[in-house]
C-alpha cells in the first residue's frame, strides 16, 4: 500500500530492481578484474619472458619501487578498475601487455568482456523495450479514460476519483492464478493430491466446524483439499458476489482484501453508527460504509449448511486470491465418511 500510495507501480520497481542488479554485477565484474590486473602487476612481473612487465612500467612512471605501499593502495586499485572497464567495454586499454603472461591474461579478459558485454546490452535492450510497451499501455488506457470522462462532461472531482481509483488498481500486480501454472497438470495424481493437500489443508482448518470433524475423522480434511477445492484469483475492481445472489459454494480469502458492502447500505444512505467503514475502501473510492475482509477470512460460510442468498456484495480492492469449496463437492465426501 506504501508503494501504491507515491505513485509506483510494479513494472516501474521491477525496472529498478533490474537495472540496479545489473550495474551491481558490473560494478562487481570489474572489482574482481580489477583485483586480477593488480595480481599481476605485483605477482607476475618477476616471470617475465620480455624482460617488461606492468610493474616496471608503472615503477618507471610514477618513479618508485614502493607499489604496495597503503599511500598509494586506492589510487592502484582504482587504476586496476578503470584497465578493467576499458578492457572490458572496448576491448582496448590504456595500458597495454608486455609480456606473454600479460598477453594471456588480457586476452581473455577481453573476450570474456566481449560475450559479457554483448549480452549486457541485449539484457538492457529487453529490460527497456518491455517497461516502454507497458507504460505505453498503461498511458493510452489513462489517456482513452481521460478523453471519455471530459466528452462527457464528468465533474472535475468525480473526475480526479476515478482516474485516481484507476491508477492506483492499475498499479496493482496481478496474482497468478492456479491455472495459469499449466506446468502443474505434467504432475502425477500422487503428487498433484499431495501439492493440493499442502495448500488447501492449512485454509480448510480455519473454519471451526472443519477443524472438528478433523479431530472426528483424518482422512476428511484430506479428501475435502483434494475434490472439493478451486482458487480465484482477482483483479481490483471484481465483485466476487451482489446482493441477493444465490451461493453454491463458500469463500476463504488467502490474500489480498475485499470490501464487503451490507444490503442496507446499499438500499439507504442512513448511516449506522455501528457501521465499521473500510479505510481503504475510502481511499479507493468504494462506498464508505463497508467492512474490510482480511486474509483468512470465510465468506458464504452458511452455503455449505442450508440454501444461501447474500445479504449484500463484496468488491476486491486489492488482487486477492480466494479458496473455493463446493457445496456439492462437500456433500459428496461427506457421503463418505458418515462418522
Amino acid at each position: 500500500r506504501k508503494v501504491r500510495s507515491i505513485g509506483l507501480n510494479v513494472a516501474t520497481i521491477r525496472f529498478t530492481l533490474g537495472l540496479a542488479k545489473l550495474v551491481f554485477l558490473i560494478l562487481w565484474l570489474n572489482h574482481l578484474g580489477g583485483c586480477l590486473w593488480w595480481v599481476f602487476v605485483t605477482g607476475a612481473h618477476s616471470s617475465s619472458d620480455t624482460g617488461a612487465s606492468w610493474h616496471a612500467d608503472i615503477a618507471d612512471q610514477y618513479e618508485t619501487m614502493e607499489l604496495s605501499s597503503a599511500t598509494f593502495l586506492m589510487f592502484w586499485y582504482l587504476q586496476g578498475v578503470y584497465w578493467s572497464v576499458t578492457a572490458m567495454f572496448s576491448g582496448a586499454s590504456f595500458r597495454p601487455p608486455t609480456n606473454s603472461a600479460e598477453t594471456v591474461f588480457a586476452l581473455c579478459f577481453v573476450i570474456f568482456g566481449m560475450l559479457f558485454g554483448s549480452t549486457l546490452i541485449s539484457s538492457v535492450a529487453a529490460m527497456l523495450l518491455d517497461f516502454q510497451v507497458l507504460q505505453r499501455d498503461r498511458w493510452e488506457k489513462m489517456r482513452t479514460l481521460q478523453l471519455f470522462l471530459r466528452q462527457h462532461c464528468i465533474q472535475a472531482k468525480l473526475s480526479q476519483e476515478i482516474q485516481t481509483q484507476v491508477s492506483r488498481r492499475m498499479n496493482s500486480e496481478k496474482l497468478i492464478a492456479r491455472k495459469d501454472v499449466t506446468v502443474l497438470n505434467m504432475l502425477s495424481t500422487r503428487l498433484g493430491n499431495m501439492l493440493k493437500t499442502e495448500l488447501h489443508s492449512p485454509v480448510l482448518l480455519t473454519n471451526v466446524v472443519l477443524q472438528i470433524c478433523d479431530h472426528l475423522d483424518d482422512v476428511l480434511i484430506r479428501d475435502l483439499a483434494t475434490y472439493c477445492v478451486d482458487w480465484l484469483a482477482l483483479d481490483s475492481g471484481h465483485k466476487l458476489f451482489a446482493t441477493n445472489d444465490e451461493i453454491m459454494e463458500a469463500f476463504n480469502i488467502t490474500s489480498g482484501m475485499l470490501a464487503y458492502t451490507p444490503k442496507e447500505f446499499r438500499l439507504s444512505e442512513v448511516i449506522n453508527a455501528s457501521a465499521n467503514a473500510s479505510t481503504e475502501a475510502q481511499g479507493t473510492g468504494i462506498n464508505t460504509h463497508t467492512i474490510d475482509l482480511q486474509p483468512r477470512t470465510w465468506l458464504c460460510e452458511l452455503a455449505l449448511w442450508c440454501r444461501w442468498f447474500t445479504v449484500g456484495e463484496a468488491e476486491v480492492v486489492t488482487p486477492s486470491e480466494l479458496l473455493t469449496l463446493r457445496v456439492e463437492g462437500m456433500v459428496s465426501v461427506m457421503l463418505v465418511h458418515p462418522e
